[in-house]
């Protein structure tokens, strides 16, 4: 069907007229419009004022431009957005689909600024306003393009500013209509971020259900410093320069039964990071790190890294003075915290295949030690494979590392990071000791001068039990040219040229080491004793402080912990040399020992191994030992053989207790010796034989020579220790000699050869240890041979001096066990010529000194004693011999002795001037004591009490010689009695009494008369002077009743004569019943005119009434006595002594004097008479 012309012309009309509305409305409507609809929508939806300049639309091509669009800041700061022009192609399908479909979508240099403010608001906050309708528009956006787009981010309060610029961005399309959901879209954008370019591409599909998405992205020039302020908060690190590229892949998608999976693999780098640490300090500097990222699930935690590389990395470690690493101080506390994860047992997975560090530098400054600890390891290199955190996962390793020292490390092996743990091979070479002292100068007392180690071990490093394990296998260890010092001191005290050690083995959890072999040659040691009895090798360690035992919160003490033990299977140490120096006292003492050679198996402190060592002593002295050892406890067992070791260099330890310096000898001993460390002190034991051979020693004040001997034997000696156990057998000292000197002070050289240290009690008072506390001693037979003993008196002047040689003899067995006293025996000769005997018995372990001994000296010339007869008596000796025998005993603490002296042809010399010690009559007294035939036989008692401080033997003798001459000298005759009568003091011979008036001698005195006699003819040299004494008044009584019965016999006499009987008046007898009648005829002839004459002048009384008793006492009185009779009577007596003495013995009468002795009477004298002949001694 046709349509009309005209109709179609008129629809023609109107289609043109539609046209031009349509046109002119699109063109010049819309525009406005929509201009003032779009920003007024915006500034709604962005809570901001939107300008737009300029808007064009095409409506033939639904195009819609857009020009010059502003975004105001909310704060009216300025712009928060720009963009130059916005091209929107709405396709007209729109329509028919329902949806908003853009056929292209073109941004033009759109600009943003982004302001952070100083308390992290940002000026972005409600940029857009509440959510619109919850229903879903569809819509397609093709053809999306963003060209010259730029961003600047404005951090004030990081105070930083970051720009983006050269923003592109592709998209081919965004769709949410289901016939294009599942269609990938593939973006593209690129930038310059702060200089750094950035761009990504790939594949997504963002309103799929799976959202599979997959990004590459690239970036390059990414400086670190400018995010480092974007680190989580604690960090303390400046990054100071660095870059990163990023070359990786990112894929995504959403699975219903697995949920979400994030991968990134590609590449990433980091180069030239420079990093400071606190106080801004270098802490690191990374020039390269490159990772290759294998496919990692982002959402699972699971990293994987194929390779790994870090390039020529510097790191400074520090460890400042409170113990904090800088690298630790540098990162939060956070960081090593376990995550929430970890701690639920979700740990993130790490892999990586292949690790390495090429040419690092590590520089360590640790001022926690003193000095501080400087070292650089450069370079370091260390490799890693197959790296994972799974659990029991294994990685292999490899590391290298070189020190500033020249020192090496290395380690190969395999690790795991769950558990932690490690094994592998590990070699250290060229170790600087010295270089370590920081390390270990707080825990020794000395320094290292230099020294090497080179060491390698198998390892294996693991946790048991929460407890870290180390074990060592299998290591070597070298030690080259050492040597230790004392702080202080300039001389080495050890030094080891080389030490090597192989098969060692530590265990950690079993506290065991083990070395298989150590040895050690020609190194030097020196021991050194400090003045306050330190030893140096024994204070060289700072053990810890004592913690002693622990107690648990209950007060439960807790056990100490198991103690470490050790083995070596062999040690060896040749050629070494030790320098014994001992300064403290008494020292000092140096001691050299040299070729010093010691060997030892199987020692360990669990179980005791064997040991060898020998050595030379100074110059020809040797020391060897064999035997077992055991450390813990120390238990050793040993054959020794010493041989010639030289004494001299121990003299310092003698004059400790002595003043003996000892110049000469050597020490030798073969036996077994034991030693044990017992609860309380360490036991000793030595049993085997023991000699000195060549000993010479001296006074040490003045060199001369003292105590010597060509040798000191003994095949039995037993020594041991708690208790003190000694037991020897025979000891044999031959070629002996003794310097005995009496020093002018009157002490003898041996004493002071001892010096006495007493030690004090508890109570402050000094006390000597008893010999009863001693322990158990035994001593054999001491054999003497071959001494000489010389002696010296210089408390004289010229000094005497005496040798007795050829002195040999014996003692016998003495023993603290069975208390027995020992007999001893010595014999010799004095001056060579005179035999000296001495035996007896001697107990040195009774609480007090017991001796009993007898000492016998025969001949002995005594003219080299003529200056002690000098001192002591004032005369020289000119001749004689001397004999002793004497008995000594000491018990008790109390001597007394017994000397028997026989001095034969003695005869002393010229008086001496001066003042002698005895000022006696000596010539006196040696007259009385020489014999006829010049001899002199007398004995001293010497007595006294140990006890007594002020009790000295050689002021005994003296004093006992003086009681002795002065006895001889004051009371010759009971010294006469002594020895002629008998008894400890004899009979007094001194005296002669006689009955009153009388002039007999009676038979008692005759006797002591014959003493006398005997005497006198024994000692030719003494002259006898006798004196006779009346009794004044008993005399003169006696002889007025003689007169008395006298008269009474003239009566009888007379009366007998009448009767022609002539009988001698001396021979008529009064008997009893004619004495009246005879009386008192005598009394009658007395008072007749004639008796005047006989009774003298005075005349008798007539009887008259008196008694007889009266007329006997007138008889008396009148009868008179004179003086000159009564001295008659006393010469009387004196003749009739000295005629019996003359007339009865061999006596020269020319000896024998007669004396007038004035006065009458003697000096009285308690009971004895007046009535007595005196005897006087002169020579």
């Amino acid at each position: 069907m046709r349509i009309p012309a005209g109709k179609l012309k008129k629809v023609g009309m109107w289609a043109a007229v539609a046209v031009a509305v349509y046109t002119l409305l699109g063109f010049l409507a819309v525009p406005p419009i929509l201009k003032n609809l779009l920003a007024s929508r915006f500034s709604e939806v962005l809570d901001r004022d939107v300008s737009i300049e300029r808007l064009r639309f095409n409506p033939y091509t639904l195009g819609i431009r857009a020009e010059d669009i502003a975004v105001a800041d909310r704060a009216g700061e300025g712009t928060l957005g720009a963009i130059d022009a916005l091209y929107l192609n709405l396709e007209a399908s729109s329509l028919f689909r329902r949806a908003l479909i853009f056929e292209e979508v073109v941004v033009e240099k759109p600009h943003l600024e982004i302001v952070r403010g100083p308390k992290g608001e940002y000026n972005l906050e409600h940029l857009l306003g509440p959510p619109g309708s919850s229903e879903k528009s569809r819509y397609s956006l093709n053809n999306i393009q963003i060209t010259g787009g730029s961003l600047r981010f404005q951090d004030r309060m990081q105070d930083v500013e970051h720009l983006v610029r050269q923003i592109t961005v592709q998209v081919p399309f965004i769709s949410n209509i289901p016939s294009d959901v599942d269609i990938f879209v593939r973006p593209f954008f690129s930038a310059e971020v702060n200089g750094g370019h950035y761009e990504v591409s790939g594949k997504t599909k963002p309103f799929a259900e799976s959202l599979e998405t997959e990004m590459r992205v690239d970036a390059a020039g990414i400086e670190l410093p400018r995010y480092a302020p974007y680190l989580p908060s604690g960090f303390d690190l400046k990054v100071v320069s660095g870059e990163l590229t990023l070359n990786i892949t990112l894929s995504y998608m959403w699975e219903k039964k697995s949920g979400p999976k994030f991968l990134v693999h590609g590449e990433t780098a980091v180069k030239n990071l420079s990093v400071l640490g606190p106080k801004e300090k270098p802490l690191l500097h990374l020039p390269l790190l490159k990772a290759v990222i294998a496919d990692s699930e982002i959402f699972d935690r699971e990293f994987r890294i194929s390779s790994l590389s870090v390039n020529s990395p510097r790191l400074n470690l520090t460890r400042q003075a409170d113990g904090r690493v800088n690298v630790l101080s540098a990162l939060p506390e956070w960081v090593s915290r376990p995550s929430p994860s970890e701690e639920n047992g979700a740990a993130a997975l790490l892999i990586i295949e292949e690790a390495t560090l090429h040419d690092g530098r590590v520089a360590l400054v640790d001022n926690m030690m003193q000095g501080p600890f400087t070292k650089v390891l450069e370079p370091l290199n260390i490799e890693i494979r197959h790296f994972s955190s799974r659990q029991d996962a294994r990685a292999e390793f490899s590391l290298f590392a070189k020190t500033d020292d020249q020192e090496e490390v290395k380690a190969q092996g395999s690790f795991s990071a769950k558990p932690v743990s490690s094994e592998g091979q590990v070699g250290i070479r060229s170790l600087v000791l010295e270089k370590y002292r920081p390390y270990y100068d707080g825990l020794v007392e000395f320094e290292i001068e230099k020294g090497q180690v080179d060491l390698s071990s198998g390892y294996k490093y693991y946790n048991k039990e929460e407890t870290p394990v180390l074990l060592l296998s299998a290591l070597e260890l070298t030690l080259s040219d050492a040597r230790f010092r004392e702080e202080g001191s300039q001389s080495s005290f050890l030094v080891i040229p080389s030490l090597s050690l192989s098969g060692g083995e530590l265990n950690t959890a079993d506290k065991r080491i083990v070395v298989g072999e150590l040895s050690t040659e020609k190194g030097r040691v020196r021991i050194v004793r400090s003045p306050d009895g330190e030893v140096n090798l024994l204070t060289l360690f700072e053990g810890p402080p004592d913690q002693g035992h622990q107690e648990t919160g209950a007060g439960i003490q807790e056990e100490d912990p198991p103690s470490w033990s050790f083995e070596v299977s062999r040690a060896r140490a040749v050629e070494y040399a030790v320098h014994l120096e001992d300064r403290g006292e008494p020292g000092p003492v140096d001691l050299s020992l040299h070729d010093v050679a010691l060997k030892a198996e199987g020692l360990s402190n669990k179980r005791g191994g064997r040991f060898s060592v020998s050595s030379i002593i100074e110059e020809r002295g040797s020391l060897q030992a064999e035997g077992t050892l055991g450390i813990e406890p120390l238990e050793v067992s040993a054959k020794i053989t010493a041989e010639r070791i030289d004494l001299a260099p121990f003299h310092p330890y003698i004059s400790e207790s002595s003043n003996l310096a000892v110049t000469g000898g050597t020490f030798s001993a073969g036996g077994d010796l034991s030693l044990a460390q017992g609860e309380d002190a360490l036991k000793f034991a030595y049993s085997g034989n023991l000699s000195v051979s060549d000993f010479e020693s001296g006074n040490a004040a003045t060199g001369n020579r003292l105590l010597a001997w060509k040798a000191l034997d003994s095949d039995s000696v037993a020594l041991s220790s708690n208790p003190v156990k000694i037991d020897v057998g025979e000891i044999s000292v031959a070629g002996f000699y003794l310097r005995l000197v009496l020093q002018p002070d009157g002490t003898f050289n041996i004493q002071e050869m001892f010096k006495n240290k007493e030690k004090t009690g508890e109570n402050g008072s000094s006390r000597e240890d008893s010999p009863e506390n001693a322990g158990e001693i035994r001593v054999g037979n001491l054999v003497l041979q071959e001494g000489t003993v010389d002696f010296t008196d210089q408390v004289i002047d010229p000094p005497y001096s005496a040798t007795v040689a050829e002195v040999g003899g014996r003692m016998s067995t003495i023993s603290s066990e069975t208390r027995e006293p020992a007999a001893l025996e010595v014999t010799g000769k004095i001056n060579g010529y005179a035999p000296l005997n001495l035996n007896g018995e001697i107990d040195f372990f009774r609480k007090d000194l017991y001796v009993d001994v007898r000492v016998n000296v025969n001949g002995m010339d005594l003219s080299p004693v003529s200056p002690y007869a000098a001192k002591y008596v004032g005369y020289t000796v000119e001749r004689g011999k001397l004999t002793i025998s004497a008995e000594y005993r000491v018990a008790d603490r109390k001597i007394d002795s017994t000397n028997k002296v026989e001095l034969d042809e003695f005869s002393l010399g010229e008086q001496v001037e001066g003042d002698p010690v005895v000022d006696l009559p000596v010539k006196f007294a040696v007259s009385l004591l020489k014999n006829r035939s010049g001899d002199i036989h007398i004995q001293v008692p010497i007595t006294g009490n140990l006890q007594d401080p002020q009790f000295s033997f050689k002021d005994a003798i003296v004093q006992a010689v003086r009681r002795l001459l002065t006895r001889v000298v004051t009371a010759p005759f009971s010294f006469i009695g002594s020895l002629f009568a008998g008894g400890e003091h004899g009979e007094d011979l001194g005296y002669i009494e006689f009955d009153e008036g009388g002039s007999e001698i009676s038979p008692r005195d005759r006797r002591k008369l014959d003493i006398l006699v005997k005497a006198l003819e024994d000692r030719p040299e003494i002259r006898l002077e006798i004196s006779g004494y009346a009794d004044p008044e008993e005399d003169r009584e006696a002889l007025v009743n003689e007169r008395f019965v006298s008269l009474l016999k003239e009566q009888k006499r007379q009366e007998l004569a009448d009767r022609g009987i002539s009988v001698p008046q001396e021979k008529i007898r009064i008997e009893p019943g004619e004495w009246a009648r005879y009386f008192e005829g005598a009394y009658r002839e007395a008072i007749s005119p004639k008796a005047g004459s006989g009774a003298g002048s005075k005349r008798v009384p007539p009887s008259g009434d008196l008694s007889y008793l009266e007329m006997e006492r007138a008889l008396k009185a009148d009868i008179e006595v004179s003086e000159a009779e009564l001295r008659e009577l006393a010469q009387r007596r004196a003749a009739a002594v000295r005629d019996v003495i003359i007339s009865s013995s061999n006596v020269d009468p020319e000896r024998i004097y007669l004396v007038q002795s004035q006065p009458l009477s003697p000096q009285e004298k308690e009971g004895v008479k007046e009535s007595r002949v005196e005897f006087t001694l002169r020579d």
